[in-house]
């Protein structure tokens, strides 16, 4: 199927063979019991890679798939590697283990929706991700810029702070403080309905201190429009 552009499979489908071959793809969303196989590092014209499940074999480098706009990789399957770096068009990027991708987020202002997570070992800023909707990292990925994407990402509902670098007291405290700063503003209910989190307890955090303390239990008492619930918040 060399000619073929888009591919999606979903539910109990057992959809095998290897994709390396299949250099016209730009759309790939599978989940589930598949076992596709094969490279990706030829496939340089997608725009959408979404692997969901434990069977899918996928590997291969996403250094040169710049016209990337969605990754979200799931599961345990798949071992793609390669640099983020620059893959400035991306505007959702979901990685976990046993994937290992490098590189730095920085100049990847557009994404809205950053989760990485396991063996991947991304670096950079979030600083500049103004329309930044929610971010979690853990694992061996050392991502900075947490105070100011809370101050200046006024969008933003979900902060999971982890992976490798840790937060002073004056960091966590202004993370507290730009949350509180935009705690009246609408977030999208897009993903996690009415999700409003904040973990910022990472081991080897500082906990808060003076006004952050003051903000915390601010943020602890707030709905923020529209929804109903208000601001869980975990620090050390």
């Amino acid at each position: 199927m060399t000619t073929l552009t888009s591919l999606t499979a979903f539910g109990t489908n057992t959809l095998s063979g290897n994709i390396s071959n299949l250099t016209g793809l730009t759309y790939v969303s599978v989940w589930g019991n598949n076992t596709l196989s094969g490279s990706i590092t030829n496939l340089t014209g997608l725009t959408v890679l979404n692997l969901n499940g434990t069977t899918s074999a996928i590997s291969g480098s996403v250094t040169n798939l710049t016209q990337l706009t969605i990754f979200e990789v799931y599961g345990t399957g798949s071992t793609i590697s390669g640099s983020v770096t620059n893959l400035t068009g991306l505007t959702s990027l979901v990685v976990t283990s046993p994937n290992t991708l490098s590189g730095s987020v920085t100049g990847l202002a557009g994404l809205t929706l950053v989760e990485v997570l396991g063996n991947n070992s991304l670096s950079g800023s979030i600083a500049n991700m103004t329309g930044l909707l929610s971010v979690y990292v853990s694992g061996s990925n050392t991502i900075t810029g947490w105070e100011t994407a809370a101050a200046n990402t006024t969008g933003l509902y979900e902060m999971i702070h982890g992976g490798s670098t840790v937060l002073n007291s004056a960091q966590v405290n202004a993370v507290l403080a730009g949350f509180r700063a935009n705690a009246g503003v609408a977030k999208s209910t897009t993903g996690s309905l009415y999700n409003r989190f904040v973990q910022v307890n990472n081991p080897g955090d500082a906990a808060p201190t003076g006004q952050g303390i003051t903000d915390k239990a601010y943020l602890q008492g707030t709905i923020t429009p529209p929804g109903s619930t208000v601001w869980t918040v975990n620090t050390n």
